[in-house]
């Protein structure tokens, strides 16, 4: 092992265990990458956008391709449907494209319908409405799906939808960031709304959202045709809005310095409303909310519903474990969906889900990875004077905490993919419970797959919280132990300027803290040890150093600063 790898080695060391992290195993191999020749485009014309856009049915077109729009555009009197998918880099050079106007039937809409990780959208402003018909989910005003970079853009106008609707993105994935961005206008949906994202498993930091959302009766009536599998296995109730905030509508991932200064919500209706984020998992940092949040219940000036989260310790090892145990997942999962296909809708939907949250998972852990190479690599560069002759001293661990002054490499991309695991381990657990539920009266063959399914994911816990050396399920609160290092489960540094009214669970930074509701919406069910697969478990929701300087009114019980 040469003095570049242990060097990579040892300091994300240091690193990762003031994160909670633990990696003990060999750091894998660093492959530099070859940069590929990048093809330029200009745009200058409408017509020469609308062919750009119908080149960009296949991701092949821009791939390595720097587009530069050069003036500003009218779409109003064009047939625009959208980006299909973009890979490359679009710079907008601060001019306006205005005119936007989607509203066909389908998801995934926006500017841009899907931005993949290597997409990047810069210094771009756009105007218009995004009105989604048929099934209404993933809507953006910049994309529909973004797992790139959005940075330095705006838009403004109005956003409508049923479920992950959000003012620049529908959903930012594991890999997106959105940085520096501005949102205006009016955003109405049902599930999952937010200012910037309706979910955000990534990084959203340094926004600000001028938006009001959800602020009319009529914004807030669900039809029972928006009524699908997710929002019955997701939400607290199908027939109010749900999970609604000024930044994003869920948020597994990190939200930093942002700023929300619309309305939210209206008295009385809907659950889970918060002037940050509706329900929230992962890391909510230095942000204030200046504009009313309205709401029936779990209703703050920061977060409605903020749920604990699971601490876990990873090792090298244990990774590689988890690894090989998702892709068994997946086979098992293949195979009770096919033998699914002779029971109802509803049981095929759960075992869809299952695979879903387990294809998220196993992105997070290999995004882990990825991150945890970069980091070590970033930092050999700058602590070694001359790689052939010298091996850089190890500073000490206090230097790499979060609060340090000494210059960081950029954490947050791993902090998202740390929120976003531990998220989708629990919500594959309550999925499965579920599913054993429903497959009581199945035949004997899907009985079987079921019960395969089960012992899986409790080998996954038990991977994960090193159940052999520690029986008997017991969990844990380890709040009150919390450390500038821990970034998951948590606020911190936010503050709420504007005033708070709904009926029950209503807070000046948060509504409640707890697990997310079955279909009961008034009645909070109590955590129930024996369920939960995650053995040997530490539980973690920490507000700290937030501060509420506007009134909090609770029309029934349940109230507090």
């Amino acid at each position: 092992m040469n003095k570049k790898l242990i060097f990579i080695l040892q300091i994300t060391l240091c690193i990762l265990l003031s994160s909670a992290f633990a990696i003990t195993s060999v750091f894998p191999t660093y492959a530099e990458k070859t940069e590929e020749s990048t093809t330029k485009l200009t745009i200058s014309s409408a017509e020469e956008f609308l062919a750009f856009s119908a080149n960009c049915r296949l991701d092949s077109y821009s791939r390595n391709l720097e587009v530069s729009l050069e003036t500003d555009l009218d779409l109003v009197e064009t047939d625009f449907s959208g980006i299909p998918i973009f890979c490359g880099t679009f710079l907008g050079n601060d001019h306006v494209i205005s005119g936007l106007n989607l509203n066909q039937d389908g998801s995934y809409q926006g500017l841009f319908r899907y931005l993949t990780s290597s997409a990047q959208v810069k210094d771009l402003t756009v105007r218009g409405r995004v009105f989604a018909q048929g099934s209404r989910a993933f809507i953006g005003g910049i994309a529909g799906s973004n797992a790139g970079l959005i940075e330095n853009c705006k838009f403004s106008g109005l956003i409508s939808g049923g479920e992950k609707i959000g003012g620049l993105v529908g959903i930012n994935t594991l890999s997106g960031m959105i940085e520096d961005c501005q949102m205006e206008g009016t955003i109405t949906g049902d599930h999952f709304v937010g200012g910037f994202a309706g979910e955000n498993s990534g990084v959203i930091r340094n926004c600000t959202n001028s938006s009001n959302i959800n602020t009319t009766t009529e914004q807030n009536i669900i039809e029972l045709s928006d009524i699908t599998m997710d929002t019955l296995t997701n939400s607290e109730s199908t027939n109010t809005v749900t999970d609604i905030g000024g930044i994003a509508g869920r948020n597994t991932g990190v939200i930093r310095n942002c700023e929300n200064l619309g309305q939210i919500g209206y008295q009385q209706i809907g659950y889970n409303i918060g002037g940050i984020a509706g329900n929230h998992s992962g890391y909510i940092l230095d942000c204030s909310n200046h504009g009313p949040v309205f709401g029936r219940k779990e209703v703050g000036g920061i977060a409605g519903q903020m749920e604990p989260v699971t601490n876990v310790i990873f090792q090298t090892d244990t990774l590689q474990i988890l690894s090989e145990q998702l892709n068994s997942l997946s086979v098992l999962t293949d195979k009770a969906s096919a033998g699914a296909e002779n029971y109802s809708s509803v049981l095929k939907g759960q075992v869809a889900a299952l695979r879903d949250q387990a294809a998220s998972a196993s992105a997070a852990t290999e995004q882990m990875l990825a991150e945890i190479e970069h980091v070590g690599t970033q930092l050999w560069e700058l602590n070694t004077p001359n790689e052939d002759t010298q091996t850089p001293q190890i500073p000490n661990l206090d230097t790499f905490l979060p609060n340090s002054n000494k210059d960081l490499p950029d954490l947050d991309s791993l902090y998202a993919a740390q929120n976003s695991l531990s998220s989708e381990l629990g919500n594959m657990s309550e999925t499965m419970n579920a599913i054993t539920s429903t497959a009581e009266n199945a035949s004997t063959s899907l009985s079987k797959d079921m019960n395969a399914l089960t012992k899986q994911i409790h080998a996954m816990e038990h991977t994960l919280n090193n159940a052999d050396e520690n029986l008997g399920g017991t969990v844990s609160d380890i709040s009150d132990a919390d450390t500038d290092a821990d970034v998951t489960g948590k606020i911190r540094g936010c503050t709420n300027c504007a005033p708070i009214l709904a009926d029950i669970n209503v807070g000046g930074i948060t509504g409640a803290i707890s697990f997310e509701n079955d279909l009961d919406p008034e009645e909070d069910l109590s955590f129930q040890g024996e369920l939960s697969l995650n053995t040997n478990s530490q539980l973690r929701a920490v507000i700290t150093d937030c501060e509420n300087q506007a009134p909090v009114t609770a029309k029934k019980h349940n109230v507090g600063d």
